[in-house]
């Protein structure tokens, strides 16, 4: 019994936790949940909607985000992105992510950081610019993300007929 609780516990280390989500949000979610917010963009028919926290915690432990979004398609949360500056948010935040998700893959770090982790059907990106000193990190279900664009699709067949 012991031996089987050690394995449980090395390849939950090895592999990282399922990304759920963000912070208390879980993906599907509707976006009455987020809160108090605002719509940063919307589209009706495509039923894609972007909102921001109003009074967000725009920290992740010390590290500063300039702005935090949160996508819904068809009022299910499907997508995240932060915005930051700096490298040193985009190492603490890089740090962050992967003590609770595991190791991201390698990027081309010549002129701009990308880093990447998929895990099941989400993933986590992160990219900084040396040149810009900006970045941004981006989470996503990609279950949800296949829905909205194959709603897409289906909204490009329906307008065949006005051609």
């Amino acid at each position: 019994m012991k031996l089987l609780l050690i394995m449980v516990i090395f390849i939950t280390a090895c592999f990282g936790a399922n990304i759920e989500g963000f912070r208390d949000l879980q993906w599907g979610s509707n976006s009455l949940k987020l809160g108090k917010s605002k719509i940063v963009e919307k589209d009706e028919s495509s039923k894609e909607i972007y909102k921001e926290k109003i009074k967000e915690n725009l920290n992740i432990g010390d590290n500063k985000l300039e702005t935090i979004g949160y996508g819904f398609f068809d009022d299910k949360l499907f997508s995240i992105t932060g915005f930051f500056k700096g490298s040193s948010n985009f190492d603490g935040l890089l740090n962050a992510f992967e003590a609770k998700y595991g190791k991201f893959s390698k990027g081309n770090e010549f002129d701009n950081y990308d880093k990447t982790l998929s895990i099941n059907d989400s993933f986590i990106n992160i990219k900084y610019n040396k040149f810009s000193d900006k970045g941004n990190f981006m989470i996503m279900n990609m279950t949800i993300y296949n829905q909205l664009k194959e709603h897409k699709k289906q909204l490009g067949k329906n307008a065949i007929k006005d051609l």
